[in-house]
């Protein structure tokens, strides 16, 4: 599932992973927290135990509403309680640390990042416009301790690399 309409009618996405608005009975955010620290101990058929036992949730940004994916059919659930939005939010609020990926092929450059303080996509960049701004970005969000990995890419070789698991920058 990639896309699906909330009651409505607000379109959810369901195509990258680190969403703010979705969980499995754990924030989405979390659960790769979760699998770095169990990766060593978990064997590969107890991940699939694992996965086979959590349900999908979402919540729409629009309305609020629940959406519940459970045995192949869907739940809704509207909250009662007002201030009911970011449920679903990773348990480290705003310090959850995120992502950031810059890519630059032939003539031009992109770049993404996401954080549960700020997110951004830029594209069309040159590559000295791509270089400028993911290392500043890179700083600014590595200094705020908010970074999980980073990446960029020219041209298919990997010119700067960072993962908070291993402290490892290339």
């Amino acid at each position: 599932m990639s896309k699906f309409t909330c009651l409505c009618g607000s379109i959810i996405s369901d195509s990258s992973d680190f969403e703010s608005y979705k969980a499995r009975y754990i924030a989405d955010q979390d659960y790769y927290d979760f699998l770095d620290e169990y990766q060593q101990t978990i064997t590969e058929r107890q991940f699939h135990v694992f996965s086979r036992y959590t349900r999908e949730i979402f919540q729409c940004s629009t309305c609020h509403n629940l959406i519940v994916f459970s045995k192949g059919e869907r739940f809704d659930f509207n909250p009662l309680t007002l201030g009911a939005d970011n449920l679903l939010l990773s348990r480290s609020g705003k310090n959850w640390k995120g992502m950031m990926s810059a890519t630059f092929r032939q003539q031009s450059g992109e770049i993404y990042w996401q954080t549960n303080q700020e997110q951004g996509f830029r594209q069309h960049l040159s590559l000295s416009e791509l270089k400028e701004l993911y290392y500043r970005k890179f700083e600014e969000l590595k200094t705020l301790n908010i970074l999980r990995h980073a990446h960029l890419t020219i041209n298919g070789v990997t010119e700067h690399q960072f993962d908070i698991n291993t402290s490892k920058q290339e």
